[in-house]
């Protein structure tokens, strides 16, 4: 994703880009180290685009990113929790 130039929203993490570097935290402020290794959910529209950077076959899902939406969205207990929706990055 960094040397596509493309933002993406992400949740379960927070992102900051100090000079030309991107350090990765995770929800209690724990720094993550370099060697970490997140598994990152996508729709197939980035792989696509940008099929250079995803060289292996990703897991293919059962359902499209708007069936899942909507599944989630029938199936949730309590309210949706919006104070962490501007999760955004962009590498500059």
């Amino acid at each position: 994703m960094k040397g596509s130039g493309s933002g993406f929203y992400f949740s379960g993490i927070l992102v900051e880009q100090i000079e030309r570097e991107i350090e990765i935290w995770d929800t209690n402020g724990k720094r993550l180290p370099d060697q970490a290794i997140l598994k990152v959910g996508i729709n197939d529209y980035i792989p696509a685009v940008h099929d250079f950077y995803f060289q292996m076959e990703g897991k293919r899902q059962l359902l499209s990113d708007a069936e899942t939406i909507i599944y989630y969205l029938e199936n949730i207990y309590g309210q949706v929790e919006y104070q962490n929706s501007n999760c955004y990055f962009r590498f500059n």
